[in-house]
């Protein structure tokens, strides 16, 4: 069984740099490409969004936790929306959805994978990193360039499969991450919501890969059935 500082040692070394991407001036992970990164190292792990936190002035603030065997780490996120990443009152379905997205990302810096994002930082923790200024600036520099071509995972994903480019195994391995969250939404417009924001890479997979599409369709139908069932009977 990992111990904390275990998880930590290993995930904060994992450099994701070249896939830091910034918004309003915020720099954010694809959640899809960070749950992959968990799940390469962590495949046991686990994730469950708590009860959204509704304050007075109709703001939301939504808590992830991630669960890596008995290891646990809590997050919370207030949903914001704008240029000015400012916190909306009475969000959308979207909004929160997107805003349950960044929480879990942020949740998964607690053990370590990108917190140095959260710093302010570009590059992980090296002991061995090289003190010379000149190419301490050098690789900076490179390493910007590259963020500027970088496209995020997500994007990407969209484009191939758009193109008709995407892998069997990416779709196969896009369609596993979507099934997972499903199971881990308990509200059918939750559900909803997130085939919505994943519309597009699923109707590139549908026509790419028709036979996994139609392997989620399955089970995304079967998952909505049983959140509709569990609804109906509160």
């Amino acid at each position: 069984m990992p111990t904390y500082k275990e998880v930590w040692e290993n995930l904060r070394a994992v450099n994701c740099s070249s896939n830091i991407q910034k918004k309003n001036g915020l720099s954010y992970l694809s959640w899809t490409w960070a749950w992959s990164a968990i799940m390469e190292e962590y495949p046991e792990a686990t994730y469950r969004f708590l009860d959204n936190e509704i304050h007075g002035d109709g703001t939301v603030t939504v808590h992830c936790t991630i669960s890596i065997g008995e290891l646990e780490r809590t997050m919370w996120l207030p949903v914001m929306s704008g240029f000015k990443n400012a916190a909306v009152s009475n969000p959308s379905a979207r909004d929160i959805g997107d805003s349950k997205m960044r929480c879990l990302v942020k949740c998964m810096a607690m053990f370590g994978l990108g917190h140095y994002i959260y710093a302010g930082e570009d590059l992980p923790p090296d002991s061995n990193a090289d003190p010379d200024p000149a190419k301490s600036k050098a690789m900076k520099e490179a390493i910007d360039q590259a963020k500027n071509v970088k496209t995020e995972t997500l994007d990407e994903a969209v484009e191939q499969a758009m193109e008709g480019a995407m892998s069997e195994k990416d779709a196969q391995e896009y369609i596993n991450l979507t099934i997972g969250f499903a199971n881990e939404t308990r509200t059918v417009a939750g559900l909803k919501s997130l085939h919505t924001e994943n519309k597009k890479v699923l109707d590139g997979i549908k026509a790419s890969h028709p036979e996994i599409y139609e392997d989620y369709v399955a089970k995304f139908k079967a998952r909505r059935s049983e959140v509709q069932t569990t609804e109906e009977g509160k």
